[in-house]
C-alpha cells in the first residue's frame, strides 16, 4: 500500500469522525489515565536490509482534561523509545547499523467516536546511533581489519495516531506521521 493511500484513507477516516461526531464527554482518555504501548514501524528513513524492525515503546499521562465545552479534548504528556538495526554485506565488507530514539512526547487528544481516541503529538529527543563494520580477508575466516563508531543528535517528530478500544484496558493503535517510522501499528494497554 502506498503512503499517499495510507494518508488519504487516515484524513478520510478524521473527517468522517469530524462530521459525524457529536457533543460527548471524552471517554478514553481522561486526567490520570495512563496509557503503554508497543508499535513495530513500517516505511521508515532506513535501508532495506532491516535485520531488528522499528520497535516502539511509549507511555502517556493525560494531564488535562475536558479543554472545550463539550467536555472533550485532553493533553498528555510522556515517554518514548525505539530501536532498530540493518546489515549488509558487499564483497568482503560486512556492515551493521544500530540506531535508537529516546525522549518525550506530548499530545492533544479529541474523542469523535466512542471508544475511539484519536490524537496529534510532538516528540523530541535524542537519535542515538552506532555503526560496525569488518573487513574480512579472502579466505572469509580471517578479519582483516574492523572500526566502530557512534553518534548521537537531536531527533524529532510529528505524527496523527489513532487508538481503538476493543475492551476499557486494550486497543489496538496506529500512528502515521514524519520521525522514526512513517507508519506504526501496534496495541496500547490503559491503567
Amino acid at each position: 500500500m502506498k503512503v499517499k493511500t495510507i494518508i488519504t484513507s487516515l484524513c478520510a477516516l478524521i473527517a468522517f469522525g469530524v462530521a459525524s461526531a457529536q457533543a460527548n464527554a471524552q471517554e478514553v482518555f481522561n486526567k490520570g489515565t495512563q496509557t503503554a504501548s508497543v508499535t513495530v514501524g513500517l516505511f521508515g528513513t532506513f535501508s532495506s536490509n532491516i535485520t531488528v524492525p522499528p520497535i516502539q515503546l511509549s507511555y502517556e499521562y493525560c494531564v488535562v482534561d475536558n479543554l472545550f465545552n463539550n467536555n472533550n479534548g485532553s493533553i498528555g504528556i510522556g515517554a518514548m523509545g525505539a530501536y532498530f538495526a540493518t546489515g549488509y554485506t558487499l564483497g568482503g565488507t560486512k556492515s551493521f547499523t544500530h540506531s535508537g530514539i529516546v525522549g518525550g512526547r506530548g499530545l492533544f487528544h479529541y474523542q469523535f467516536a466512542p471508544k475511539l481516541d484519536t490524537y496529534a503529538g510532538l516528540f523530541l529527543g535524542a537519535l542515538l546511533a552506532g555503526v560496525h563494520t569488518s573487513v574480512v580477508g579472502n579466505d572469509a575466516s580471517t578479519t582483516v581489519d574492523t572500526g566502530s563508531s557512534v553518534a548521537a543528535s537531536f531527533g524529532w517528530g510529528l505524527h496523527l495516531g489513532a487508538r481503538y478500544y476493543f475492551t476499557p484496558a486494550f486497543a489496538i493503535t496506529g500512528e502515521l506521521g514524519y520521525g522514526y517510522s512513517i507508519l506504526n501499528l501496534g496495541v496500547t494497554f490503559r491503567f
